[in-house]
């Protein structure tokens, strides 16, 4: 008998509104993105009412070309022409993918972490 195991692409799907995005969370997009996307969050943390909305678009198309792929920001903002309704999506995408990659045990921290040590604990 042969065992068989199913590959999965490293993919989320991700809709929003009508439309359909892909997020990939290979090992070498989550490295790259993660430096990228603390710096958009910094950015936009620390922008305020004075801040041109221009300014804040220019960050966001960053964080949603990133994370959604080339064009992503234009067709979103296309459906949702507000700074601040891009910015809620964009927060929300960002906690919906976090808890998903968690989930999924993608992410390197403490819940991974932990089940390296109690792996290694079984194994001696």
């Amino acid at each position: 008998m042969a065992i068989k195991i199913e590959l999965k692409k490293p993919e989320i799907d991700v809709e929003i509104g009508d439309l359909q995005f892909k997020y990939d969370y290979s090992d070498k997009f989550i490295k790259e993105e993660s430096k990228q996307a603390e710096e958009v969050l910094k950015t936009l943390k620390s922008m305020d009412d004075q801040t041109d909305s221009d300014e804040i678009n220019k960050h966001l198309k960053i964080g949603f070309d990133m994370y959604l792929g080339e064009g992503a920001f234009e067709k979103i903002y296309e459906l949702a022409p507000s700074v601040l309704e891009m910015m809620r999506i964009f927060v929300e995408l960002r906690n919906h993918l976090e808890a998903e990659l968690t989930k999924r045990g993608e992410l390197i921290g403490k819940t991974q972490k932990e089940r390296a040590k109690k792996y290694q604990n079984k194994k001696k």
